[in-house]
């Protein structure tokens, strides 16, 4: 086999799996985007309802400290 043969089939070859990188990456980024909108929209809205039920609770707990250090004066 030539140097002449071995390139034409070693760029045959990378052609070949070249078109199979592209449809592998095709298939994952399908993947990746159904996985976002049914899994990482979701868990965003949660964090956003956890993250507002938190805030609300710190400020309840500040308002309680003051309420106790109130009555311990008095």
């Amino acid at each position: 086999m030539s140097t002449d043969d071995t390139k034409l089939l070693m760029e045959y070859f990378d052609d070949k799996v070249e078109k199979i990188l592209d449809g592998v990456e095709a298939v994952i980024d399908k993947k990746v985007r159904v996985i976002v909108q049914e899994e990482l929209v979701p868990i965003k809205a949660d964090i956003r309802i956890i993250k507002a039920a938190v805030t609300a609770t710190n400020q309840d707990v500040q308002n309680l400290k003051s309420r106790v250090t109130v009555l311990e004066t008095t």
